[in-house]
């Protein structure tokens, strides 16, 4: 995981393989409702942890059962230097890769 500066949030990059992180409530709250969380970040980045784990933590409590999908994104450098050095540069080409990596996130949530 990254925090890239001056953002405050972790970032989690090069998911190859999906998973899918349970946050199940007490017995005792449970409402019997579920929700697949799948943190954002323009299908290079996760935002792993405000827009996942802190989201899937708050339904827990409210008795909510969440799932975050850590689906597959497009990769990126794996030293994270060269990636925050790159980045910016780079985002503008991202829109073209989208049309392809789109059904590969599609997949994902579908199986989750």
């Amino acid at each position: 995981m990254l925090v890239p500066e001056p953002w405050p949030h972790r970032i989690l990059r090069n998911v190859s393989v999906p998973t899918l992180e349970p946050f199940l409530p007490a017995a005792a709250t449970a409402t019997g409702t579920g929700v697949v969380i799948c943190p954002g970040g323009a299908h290079h980045i996760l935002a792993i942890d405000h827009e996942g784990y802190q989201v899937a933590r708050w339904l827990q409590e409210r008795g909510i059962a969440a799932f975050v999908l850590k689906y597959r994104v497009l990769p990126t450098p794996e030293n994270d230097e060269e990636y925050l050095s790159t980045r910016n540069r780079e985002f503008g080409k991202l829109a073209a890769k989208l049309v392809e990596h789109w059904p590969v996130v599609l997949s994902d949530g579908e199986r989750a």
